[in-house]
């Protein structure tokens, strides 16, 4: 379900996966507070009438990123994106399903999720997951900056070039920075 980024519950589930996300609590990066105006929307998954994942679509050009900052209640986290016994698919499958919706009555171009290299893994298992559920998406052969583009500037950290799995919602291009091959010197 789509939820306000003041949603009182949403800033609990924020407050308590900072003491007890012993992966992530260290970095400031996840559980700061979701107000952030590069959000557009921020989606939940309730058990017992409290949050146990959620995660923000965030707007690239006209694209969305999917699962920006998604995270689940420690306690109801299973591994290698096990699909959920009662529902057919994992919480992260039910948030995409939600946050696609959102990104198509939005009228974004793409829809796409993103790791850093070391994690390519993660984005295999995802789309071999996402087609067996029926969804269209496909791993981008190359990298692509997710990180701000400045006055045409392109921030060039290696954070920044990501892995990209692709939901096509339009038949435009997809148009993120594609990190370009690096000249190599050759010594005879």
């Amino acid at each position: 379900m789509i939820i306000g980024n003041n949603d009182p519950k949403l800033l609990d589930f924020f407050s308590y996966m900072a003491k007890n996300d012993k992966s992530r609590s260290s970095d400031p990066y996840w559980y700061t507070m979701p107000q952030d105006e590069k959000y557009l929307a921020w989606f939940a998954i309730e058990k017992d009438s409290k949050i146990i994942a959620c995660s923000a679509v965030q707007k690239f050009q006209n694209c969305g990123r999917i699962l920006t900052r998604f995270c689940i209640d420690p306690l109801h986290r299973t591994k290698n994106m096990q699909q959920n016994k009662h529902s057919g698919s994992t919480y992260a499958f039910q948030i995409v399903e939600e946050q696609l919706m959102f990104c198509k009555l939005v009228e974004l171009d793409h829809a796409f999720f993103s790791t850093e290299n070391s994690r390519i893994g993660v984005i295999k298992r995802h789309v071999k997951i996402a087609k067996n559920l029926g969804y269209n998406c496909k791993l981008l052969e190359d990298r692509y900056n997710t990180c701000s583009v400045v006055n045409e500037d392109i921030n060039e950290s290696s954070k920044c070039w990501q892995n990209i799995c692709l939901y096509p919602l339009s038949n435009k291009i997809f148009s993120l920075p594609k990190e370009q091959l690096k000249d190599i010197e050759c010594k005879f």
